[in-house]
């Protein structure tokens, strides 16, 4: 499997209390990552104008499948490749 870059916005409230409603989400006492994509331009103002919360641009690694893999190859769940159980 590759990866690639995405950007995101890393929000983390600083109002004290267990959750933080905004733009129609909860966000938690713990940094919530959402990606850039997911957002609208004017969510992505609301969140950084709003004085309760603190917003962080970054970048994460996205695991995304290769090119070159074909559909039998796929491992799954039980490491067992083609997603066959092993007996």
């Amino acid at each position: 499997m590759a990866t690639k870059k995405i950007p995101i916005l890393r929000i983390v409230p600083m109002t004290g209390r267990p959750s933080y409603r905004a733009i129609g989400r909860v966000f938690g006492q713990k940094a919530t990552d959402i990606a850039l994509a997911d957002l609208t331009k004017d969510q992505v103002a609301k969140l950084k104008a709003d004085p309760w919360l603190s917003v962080t641009e970054a970048q994460v690694d996205e695991i995304v499948p290769d090119e070159t893999a074909q559909p039998g190859d796929a491992v799954g769940a039980n490491g067992a490749a083609g997603g066959a159980a092993k007996q």
